[in-house]
């Protein structure tokens, strides 16, 4: 199973505070997801602060002309206001997980997304990997940092 790398830093002229409560609360990321992904919370439980050990049951629909699939992803680990991971037990990939560091800087705090994850399929999931999915991570990390300036503006 080959194992992808996913990094990407934004910068925000806000304190590390103002960024961990925005990100640790599940209702965050709704508005970091592009509209067209038609992601559907379906947690049972709706807090208002992630916890280590919290489930969130998500259906997303990553290309529109393929059914929605059943997400679940576990937060794993809790660092506040540092940073948490969150891990996929059920969905598209063989393997997910996905650390959010919010690191304190000069001019406010740097956001850090780092994922690795595997292709289920073997050989044609890496195929799908090179010809679709890599790009739609990309593009969804573009859509977040987009939405991201516009909340909290530009260092």
């Amino acid at each position: 199973m080959k194992i992808y790398y996913l990094s990407r830093k934004i910068r925000l002229p806000i304190t590390q505070d103002v960024a961990w409560a925005f990100f640790s609360n599940p209702a965050s990321l709704s508005q970091l997801t592009p509209p067209d992904s038609r992601m559907v919370d379906e947690s049972i439980e709706q807090p208002k602060k992630i916890y280590a050990g919290m489930l969130q049951v998500f259906r997303v629909s990553p290309v529109h002309w393929l059914p929605s699939v059943r997400w679940v992803a576990e937060i794993s680990h809790v660092d506040a206001p540092n940073f948490f991971v969150d891990e996929q037990k059920v969905g598209p990939f063989a393997f997910w997980h996905h650390r959010h560091s919010v690191i304190p800087v000069a001019s406010g705090v740097e956001i850090e997304d780092t994922v690795h994850y595997a292709m289920p399929f073997g050989i044609l999931g890496e195929l799908v990997h090179a010809l679709f999915v890599r790009k739609q991570l990309e593009r969804l990390f573009e859509y977040r940092h987009t939405m991201l300036e516009e909340f909290f503006g530009e260092t």
